[in-house]
């Protein structure tokens, strides 16, 4: 009879669980930074209270198709990621399981658009809510696959550092999702902001204009780079991966790339904002 390893069963399941977690909060973050941004952008278009969007709006962040859907892969990709790196085997399994909450939240949507229910919806709403129902478990198959190599790879690091979590000392996680939170929040808001400029100043100026603009905004792309390769050195450090003796020194290097880097990306990304408004003439309150 062939024997039942409880240890990988409970793996399994806890992957899942972080999967869905890590996800979720990672949505809610965006969500936080970029829906409030968006519902006061269109109050002021349409001429509509702060509180009279239809239902359904900010699911779809008022109709914008194209940054929801990748936003929705993201969170999906993530918790997926997730679930593979703590469960070390069966990655695509655990990241498809992690990822059906979402298909069915699409799923659901997409039924309610296409027989006339009460909800906010356009063409490509509804487009993007087909595509979802299906390439988030895609999505979740890769991603989930990609974590579990991840897992495996520092399995016997992990192991050996006793009641820590990918590594990671408990009582960190007393103040690391609260300072991901804002981070993911700000990053969030910023992308709110520049996206109608960009995609204003591409449609109206066109060309050689549009290159130019794009080439401007390198540093706000070199400003995601900087906040997140510094969040990646700070979570080696953490899970001493990168391993630094002296605890001062480990301290220190923590607040640099776990506070300094990502707070140096958010003021990039303040200046390019404004910089962007300027040059366009495009000017939003």
């Amino acid at each position: 009879m062939k024997e039942i390893n409880l240890n990988n069963y409970a793996r399994l399941v806890g992957g899942v669980f972080l999967g869905l977690v890590s996800g979720a909060m990672l949505s809610v973050s965006i969500n936080t930074g970029a829906i409030d941004y968006f519902k006061q952008l269109d109050s002021l278009n349409l001429l509509l209270g702060y509180d009279s969007q239809p239902f359904g709006y900010e699911l779809v962040w008022g109709g914008r198709w194209f940054v929801r859907g990748l936003t929705s892969l993201l969170c999906t990709a993530w918790g997926a990621f997730i679930a593979g790196v703590f469960a070390r085997q069966n990655g695509n399994i655990v990241g498809i399981i992690s990822a059906l909450p979402t298909s069915i939240l699409w799923l659901v949507y997409f039924f309610y658009a296409i027989t006339g229910g009460e909800v906010y919806s356009t063409f490509m709403t509804i487009v993007m809510a087909a595509v979802l129902i299906v390439s988030s478990v895609y999505v979740a198959y890769l991603a989930g696959d990609e974590g579990h190599l991840i897992g495996s790879m520092y399995e016997e690091h992990f192991n050996s550092r006793n009641y820590t979590l990918f590594g990671i000392k408990w009582f960190h996680y007393l103040w690391i999702p609260i300072v991901l939170h804002l981070y993911i929040v700000f990053n969030a808001y910023m992308v709110a902001r520049i996206y109608p400029i960009a995609a204003t100043s591409f449609t109206t100026y066109g060309g050689i204009m549009s290159l130019i603009i794009f080439i401007i905004l390198f540093p706000y792309y070199y400003s995601y780079y900087l906040s997140y390769i510094g969040l990646g050195s700070a979570f080696f450090i953490l899970t001493d991966i990168n391993h630094i003796d002296a605890t001062k020194e480990r301290v220190l290097a923590v607040c640099k790339y776990g506070f300094l880097f990502p707070i140096s990306g958010i003021l990039i990304q303040f200046a390019m904002t404004y910089l962007l408004k300027f040059i366009s003439g495009f000017f939003i309150s």
